[in-house]
């Protein structure tokens, strides 16, 4: 016995020096600003592993995004290893640029320098890679243009054939006038600074002579055209076909080789309504002299006669049309149905014509329309008539009538009943 309790004691004891310690748990991490902990128990024993990712803004520093638990109740790595996204400096030659933070997601302005423009984007951002995005611009510097002049136009001139293609700032050029006309102002002009040639002279008729009147809106002149006009000459302007003078004078004069003003003002002719129509109206682009008006009638009704008419110098053309009913034929007759429908003598737009049968069924839409284009809006339908077989009596027979079956409405057919006697059997008819 004594023996025994020996080896239970010392088994007990080697088994407490063999077993493992399970050792202290490890709690479930907060998450940050870094990491986000994917934990799923509030501890954890040793062995046991735990994820995380990182948060934006930050990278995994590593390969391993694990934590495992050790026997002492700590973690292994202690904590994430999420290092924050950092983006370097950067310079653009010729270029300004304001930097802030360098962190993911910023964003960096940049400028050119004076002198240069900018190609590619002007803001850039930090990205998940720490590299700006989109690609880095570059300035480029602006070449000046340099500034010539064309060759001098001054009309009734000569000499254009000498005439340079262009001429540079600071450049002169000669001018002068054809035959029977005078140079009028200094014949050297210069090439400006903006392009433009300075203190352009003019080439006049000699003697006072004008040449042909200028042109003005919207009028004409009654005079044949010709190539000088004496002094004090009238020249007398008209309207146009379609337009009317609402100021005047009409007329202008040569005094000293130039053309008095002309304060005549022409304006297109007016045409007012083009009418009224019965079921209709009209649509207008304006009621001046080249407008239009469009009939359109109201539905139900349809055009008879010119839908467009024009405003001309006498008014609107043609004449006002007329919208009338649109009118569908009479209903169709069905055999076994009665038609129901209400009319004045002409069959309208939007008037409906019901079917009921007297006999059996109906087939088809009880219902019909006159629809917008003359048509009735479907078929007429038909009736079906419903059938019965031959009746059926308790000792009876069919004396008359007899068919194998019978629509409905039929008469029922004459039956007599079979009575039994002593003798023998004889019928009698039914009352």
């Amino acid at each position: 016995m004594a023996v025994m309790l020996w080896t239970l004691v010392f088994v007990a004891f080697s088994a407490h020096l063999v077993a493992p310690s399970r050792g202290e748990t490890c709690p479930l991490l907060k998450n940050n600003n870094k990491a986000t902990f994917h934990g799923t128990k509030d501890t954890y024993n040793p062995r046991e592993t735990l994820s995380y990712s990182c948060n934006v803004g930050f990278r995994l520093k590593g390969s391993s995004s694990i934590l495992r638990c050790e026997k002492t109740g700590k973690w292994k790595p202690s904590n994430a290893t999420c290092q924050m996204i950092k983006c370097e400096n950067f310079t653009i030659a010729n270029g300004k640029v304001k930097f802030g933070h360098l962190k993911f997601n910023t964003k960096v302005n940049i400028r050119c320098k004076d002198g240069f423009r900018l190609r590619g984007p002007s803001v850039v951002t930090c990205g998940a890679d720490s590299s700006w995005t989109p690609d880095l611009p570059t300035c480029e510097e602006v070449l000046p243009v340099q500034v010539t002049c064309p060759p001098p136009a001054v009309p009734n001139s000569s000499g254009q054939d000498g005439y340079k293609m262009e001429y540079e700032v600071g450049e002169h050029a000669t001018i002068s006038c054809q035959e029977d006309f005078e140079l009028i102002g200094s014949s050297q002009v210069t090439c400006g600074a903006d392009g433009q040639w300075q203190e352009m002279p003019e080439c006049r008729l000699a003697r006072g002579n004008c040449q042909p009147p200028p042109y003005f809106p919207n009028a004409h002149t009654e005079h044949r055209d010709q190539r000088h006009y004496e002094p004090n000459t009238a020249v007398r302007f008209k309207c146009n076909h379609g337009y009317r003078m609402v100021r005047g004078p009409s007329t202008i004069y040569c005094r000293n080789g130039q053309w008095t003003a002309l304060d005549m003002i022409c304006e297109k002719k007016k045409c007012g309504s083009a009418g009224e129509i019965q079921n209709g109206r009209y649509q207008y682009t304006g009621s001046l002299f080249g407008d239009t008006a469009t009939a359109i009638c109201n539905e139900g009704y349809h055009l008879v006669g010119v839908g467009v008419r024009h405003c001309r110098a006498h008014g609107w053309e043609g004449r006002v049309p007329v919208c009338e009913a649109i009118q569908c034929p009479e209903p169709p007759l069905v055999p076994d149905a009665d038609l129901f429908f209400d009319t004045d003598g002409i069959i309208k737009h939007g008037s409906m014509a019901s079917y009921r049968c007297r006999y059996g069924k109906l087939i088809g839409a009880s219902d019909i329309f006159c629809t917008e284009d003359g048509t009735w809006s479907a078929p007429a339908p038909r009736c079906e008539a419903a059938t019965c077989p031959a009746p059926r009596v308790k000792s009876g027979v069919i004396v008359s009538g007899k068919r194998p079956r019978y629509q409905s409405g039929n008469p029922t057919p004459s039956m007599c009943t079979l009575i039994p006697f002593t003798e023998g059997l004889r019928t009698r008819p039914q009352q």
